[in-house]
């Protein structure tokens, strides 16, 4: 049973509020809402006129511009699940869209072959028409200012990972005071 001075401190839903987060100006929220619906949408595209998914085409695009690769060069540069990247270069070497060599015997160096050279010249295609569309309305210097300000934006991700390192390790060191 719960004692009267119990009851008394016990906060009703009403008497907690959450605290505000602005959501049309929370830069995080933005920035995802934007990425998962070209993705999204993305995916749909190149699914149905490509027949590739959209973490297929991002293996594709990384060995056209890089030419060569490794899945976890791959996986680290987009910042995109190892695990996902590796069945999609499976995928893609089972349909010989990407090539696989193992120089010097090291680590498996991936290429495009010249089938995926040409998917990757016809989906470059529409995804630039794609950004066109989505940076309708926007002067050229508007446009450098964009791009300027999402390089600088990536440029701090390291900080922001590190600040979560930093902030667990503080969180678990208060825990085990206890």
């Amino acid at each position: 049973m719960v004692g009267k001075a119990e009851r008394n401190t016990k906060r009703t839903d009403a008497e907690i509020a959450p605290l505000p987060l602005d959501l049309e100006n929370y830069v995080t929220a933005i920035l995802t809402w934007i990425t998962h619906k070209l993705s999204k949408d993305a995916s749909s595209i190149y699914e149905q006129l490509y027949g590739i998914s959209i973490s297929e085409w991002r293996v594709i695009s990384y060995l056209a511009v890089k030419q060569r690769g490794t899945g976890s060069e791959i996986s680290e540069f987009q910042g995109l699940d190892k695990g996902a990247i590796s069945r999609s270069i499976a995928t893609l070497r089972k349909r010989k869209i990407v090539l696989a060599d193992r120089p010097n015997g090291r680590k498996i160096a991936l290429r495009l072959s010249v089938k995926g050279i040409g998917i990757y010249n016809k989906v470059v295609l529409t995804a630039l028409a794609r950004e066109e569309v989505l940076l309708e309305g926007f002067a050229p210097d508007e446009r450098k200012l964009i791009i300027d300000l999402l390089q600088r934006l990536h440029g701090n991700i390291p900080r922001v990972i590190q600040f979560g390192i930093d902030l667990i390790k503080r969180h678990n060191s208060t825990l085990a005071q206890f």
